[in-house]
């Protein structure tokens, strides 16, 4: 039986237009790349989205800081997370003689996230107490963002549309979010905000295999201005799982913006203020010169870096751990460690990930290729996020307790051989008393709720009663912790 003459012509004419827009586009120029980023007229260490420039904020003091670290995870890790945010917004600090009663909340200075926990720090950093009014919940937490998000990949204008114009896969799941969950807002938005929580979203860097933050000083070396971008875009960055995703695409912008972060960390004198990542991020960026004189000025060998690829953040470290080591280690936190203005250091990880044994060694044969992949990429992306922790663990635990007890000693043979002599002053990092906080879906008790969480899936759906569970359990985990119950002892005695 034939179609009827009026539905193929209005199916014909409805191709005809779809086919005239990708060719129009072409035409117009839309074959170049699609970017978000734009460029950076100068570089300013005093503005744009960086920690220094950011007040502490109505009831953040610096004697009590505070860093949360989001895991990956999808809805499951975003929904931990915003149960933890829950905790610290109803756990008071009672008032001292100088300051009033006040939220644990109000003292976070820093948010590192990572993939699915990137969208609750990223959502809490705009809206701040709305968060807890009942739209996130019902518009991310509980909605089928992975019916929507496949639904708008697979509509039949985008199938037709991407293969000729330069959009991807990430860019269509970025504009998604910048609609449906972060209302087109971009870093203007926290810039204009002007105070803390810094939020560090990271993702990967698909060609130099490091760490990427969405952050000025990251963007110095693109020459480009953070504040331009969708806060969607870079949540989608940190959440581009591969294969799943196609890389998320910057444009590099050389000129003297490039340049200045270049040579400036190329030729710092001081290697402490060097993170390792940044330096060597900066040395692939510019031309090999060689010169027997005087190194000359570096700059941005724009022949060679037009664009940059970022991934999924879980495959630099599904913890987001790594910035606040970098920090402790080298950065803004030593600084304010050594000026003695932190009294109190807090880092609570939200881990909302399930790494669980495979259930293979009952099997005869070999497991297949596909599950072997997916396993080995597991495998590598869990251990190195627990080597991390174990790396901070060291830097808040067992360093303190090593230098204590070598200043003991010290004090201890001092007095011995000089009675009369007046105590010398301990050093600043002993004055800092800290608090390592480790919120885990592993450290539920009891086997069998236990055993339903870890089964959960990474995805972007989650069914309304899990979501509600996984924030009880945040809030659960959070408080029945022993290093958070010594923070609150303390406080209350400080």
């Amino acid at each position: 039986m034939s179609s009827h003459p009026t539905r193929v012509r209005n199916r014909n004419h409805c191709t005809a237009v779809l086919v005239s827009t990708a060719l129009t586009s072409l035409a117009g120029g839309c074959l170049n790349p699609v970017v978000k980023n734009g460029p950076l007229a100068e570089r300013d260490l005093q503005s744009g989205y960086r920690f220094d420039v950011l007040q502490p904020g109505p009831g953040n003091t610096d004697d009590v800081f505070v860093c949360l670290c989001f895991s990956g995870g999808g809805t499951r890790a975003a929904a931990l997370s915003f149960g933890v945010l829950q905790a610290l917004r109803d756990t008071r600090i009672p008032a001292s003689e100088d300051r009033p009663e006040r939220r644990l909340l109000d003292e976070v200075d820093v948010i590192s996230s990572v993939s699915g926990g990137s969208f609750t720090a990223m959502s809490y950093g705009l809206n701040r107490d709305e968060i807890f009014e009942g739209r996130f919940e019902r518009e991310f937490l509980k909605q089928n963002n992975q019916n929507r998000l496949l639904n708008t990949l697979l509509s039949p204008a985008n199938l037709l549309l991407l293969p000729y114009v330069m959009l991807d896969r990430i860019d269509l799941a970025a504009d998604y979010y910048d609609k449906a969950v972060f209302d087109h807002r971009t870093y203007r938005d926290l810039i204009d905000r002007g105070d803390r929580p810094y939020l560090v979203i990271n993702a990967t860097n698909a060609s130099f295999g490091k760490r990427f933050e969405f952050t000025q000083d990251d963007f110095d070396f693109l020459g480009s201005d953070l504040a331009t971008l969708p806060v969607g875009h870079a949540v989608a960055a940190s959440s581009a799982f591969p294969v799943l995703f196609s890389p998320l695409r910057l444009k590099y912008y050389p000129g003297a913006a490039a340049d200045s972060a270049i040579d400036a960390t190329l030729t710092d004198p001081d290697p402490s203020a060097k993170h390792e990542r940044l330096y060597q991020w900066a040395s692939s960026l510019t031309p090999e010169v060689e010169t027997a004189g005087e190194q000359p000025p570096r700059f941005l060998d724009a022949g060679k870096h037009q664009y940059l690829y970022l991934l999924d953040g879980g495959l630099s470290g599904n913890l987001g751990v790594t910035h606040v080591i970098d920090e402790l280690r080298s950065g803004r936190i030593r600084e304010m460690i050594d000026a003695g203005k932190i009294k109190n250091l807090v880092v609570i990880i939200v881990d909302a990930n399930t790494h669980t044994p495979e259930p293979i060694e009952h099997l005869p044969s070999a497991p297949g290729l596909l599950q072997m992949i997916k396993k080995t990429g597991r495998t590598s992306m869990y251990n190195y996020s627990e080597s991390m922790t174990e790396v901070l663990r060291y830097q808040l635990v067992e360093e303190p307790q090593q230098l204590r007890a070598m200043d003991d000693s010290c004090r201890d043979s001092i007095h011995r051989r000089c009675p009369d002599a007046p105590p010398p002053e301990p050093p600043s990092a002993l004055k800092v008393q800290t608090y390592f906080v480790e919120v885990s879906l592993h450290e539920i008790a009891d086997p069998k709720v236990r055993r339903r969480f870890l089964t959960m899936p990474t995805s972007l759906f989650l069914s309304s009663g899990d979501v509600d569970a996984l924030i009880d359990m945040g809030r659960t985990l959070v408080a029945a912790s022993p290093e958070f119950q010594r923070l609150l002892t303390d406080l209350k005695a400080q």
